[in-house]
């Protein structure tokens, strides 16, 4: 999957002013032509090329407005970091973990943050390419849930694939704990 399809998968999910405004109104909350407007646009992830970045990696932190959207709990940092000179970090978790690619493999790794050199490394995603699908997951299965946006595609298959190929199954029901039981 390149970038722009990512971009465009993650757009998907945005919801519509009638979404908005309902989800407003059920808390009683009345909102504005141009709030909405606003909140459309926060949620609208963006290719914004800056830096001649070679990785996909590497163009999704630093050529796209990713740390501002944000995908559930994940943060994405504006710069990705070198740990260890093992691993790039590029965002954290709830503020204790941190996702990171590991130098050796490519995979997409999640460790308690300064806790590298511990050896409690879990895999999240077997390359960047996983990696872009889990998010595109998460961020339905949240607007679904905020927004009720249907779900897409074979989500239960998919994860039940990445668990059978090393990834893990106490991360993934952290991430998306009403779809991985």
């Amino acid at each position: 999957m390149d970038l722009l399809e990512f971009i465009a998968h993650i757009n998907r999910y945005i919801p519509t002013d009638e979404q908005i405004r309902e989800k407003r109104s059920a808390r009683n909350i009345t909102i504005s032509d141009l709030d909405v407007r606003r909140i459309r646009m926060a949620f609208e992830l963006r290719y914004e090329p800056i830096a001649k970045v070679k990785g996909k990696l590497d163009a999704l932190i630093l050529d796209t407005n990713i740390r501002e959207v944000g995908i559930g709990m994940v943060q994405f940092y504006e710069e990705i970091l070198i740990e260890d000179s093992v691993y790039r970090c590029f965002a954290d978790y709830n503020y204790d973990y941190e996702f990171a690619e590991r130098l050796l493999d490519s995979k997409i790794v999640i460790v308690e943050r300064g806790a590298y050199d511990m050896g409690d490394v879990d895999i999240i995603a077997n390359n960047i390419d996983e990696f872009l699908q889990l998010l595109i997951i998460i961020t339905n299965s949240d607007r679904h849930q905020i927004y009720d946006i249907p779900m897409e595609g074979n989500t239960e298959i998919i994860l039940n694939r990445m668990i059978k190929e090393g990834v893990s199954k106490k991360w993934l029901k952290l991430l998306l704990p009403t779809i991985v039981k």
